[in-house]
């Protein structure tokens, strides 16, 4: 992200396939794809994604989760906010 590109893990893809296209060795294994790309505008909200509240619970499910005061300050200094 430094060099201005995003990745992403790829899932759910068949390694036989990618052995084929990309002619890789048959004692190679294929075991990741990394998507890797220019970010259409810095610091886009991933629209997709839901919030953390929606997914992540404390104890039982629907029970809110605190996300503890050390870490909200950690993702803000990450997303360069002070």
């Amino acid at each position: 992200e430094a060099f201005g590109y995003d990745t992403a893990p790829l899932e759910g893809f068949d390694a036989h396939a990618i052995k084929e296209e990309f002619a890789i060795p048959e004692e190679a294994e294929v075991v990741a794809l990394l998507a890797i790309g220019k970010s259409s505008s810095p610091n886009k909200a991933f629209a997709k994604r839901l919030r953390l509240d929606r997914l992540v619970f404390s104890e039982k499910f629907g029970q809110p989760w605190k996300v503890p005061a050390s870490s909200q300050k950690a993702a803000q200094r990450n997303r360069g906010e002070h």
